[in-house]
């Protein structure tokens, strides 16, 4: 596993879109390191950050990842990054 992930890929463990994370970044409520002009969120610090927050822990949305990633390549597809599922809310409400 990585030791520091990219802003979409943060994202995508978070279940939120990059540019959500860019605006929790700015707001100080992500973790990050500046590496000369590169954003970078340290691996060890995120799943500290998620297991912090209501719902799903980091490891299982990690084994959940994994278990599709294994699924979609024994089908011969490549997937890019799978979410947990997300409750739905009513349209128009925020999350």
């Amino acid at each position: 596993m990585k030791q520091y992930l990219s802003v979409p890929e943060a994202a995508a463990m978070l279940g939120i879109t990059a540019r959500a994370a860019w605006q929790r970044i700015y707001r100080g409520h992500l973790p990050y390191r500046r590496w000369g002009r590169r954003v970078l969120i340290p691996f060890k610090e995120l799943a500290l950050f998620m297991d912090g927050l209501p719902g799903h822990r980091a490891e299982d949305v990690l084994a959940r990842m994994g278990e599709q990633q294994e699924m979609a390549c024994a089908e011969g597809h490549r997937v890019a990054h799978a979410l947990p599922a997300r409750p739905e809310t009513p349209h128009g409400q925020e999350r």
